[in-house]
C-alpha cells in the first residue's frame, strides 16, 4: 500500500499506476482542502449509489459536474478506482482526511 499527500507533485500519476496494478492507495488530505474534498466525495458517493438504480437527480449531476471541474485529478482517480473494482473509503482522522482506494470485499460499504 502506498500513501500519498493530496496535491503533491505527480500524486495522481503515481496513484493511477498503483490502481491500475490493483494495489491499494491512500491519499491524505490536510489543511483547507480537507473540507472541500470531503464535500466532493460525499456528492460522488451519493451519485455512485443512485446511479446503480438509474435514478440520479439532475441537480446532483450538475453539482457533481461543477465540483469535478474544481478537482479533476481526484475525480479521475475515483472513477478509475471504481472502474477497476475498487472501493473508495473515506475516514476523517481529525487533522487529516484519509481517502482509501482498495479492493472491494463482499459486504464492504463504499463511499
Amino acid at each position: 500500500m502506498i500513501e500519498l499527500l493530496y496535491g503533491t507533485k505527480d500524486f495522481s500519476h503515481i496513484a493511477w499506476t498503483e490502481i491500475t496494478g490493483g494495489r491499494p492507495v491512500v491519499l491524505r488530505v490536510v489543511g483547507w482542502k480537507k473540507a472541500f474534498v470531503h464535500r466532493i466525495l460525499s456528492s460522488y458517493s451519493e451519485y455512485d449509489r443512485l446511479s446503480r438504480t438509474g435514478a440520479v437527480p439532475r441537480g446532483l449531476m450538475f453539482g457533481l459536474a461543477w465540483r469535478t471541474m474544481l478537482a479533476p485529478s481526484l475525480m479521475g482517480l475515483c472513477d478509475h478506482a471504481r472502474s477497476s473494482g475498487m472501493a473508495i473509503v473515506v475516514r476523517d482522522r481529525g487533522t487529516t482526511l484519509e481517502v482509501r482506494f482498495e479492493k472491494e470485499q463482499s459486504g464492504t460499504d463504499h463511499k
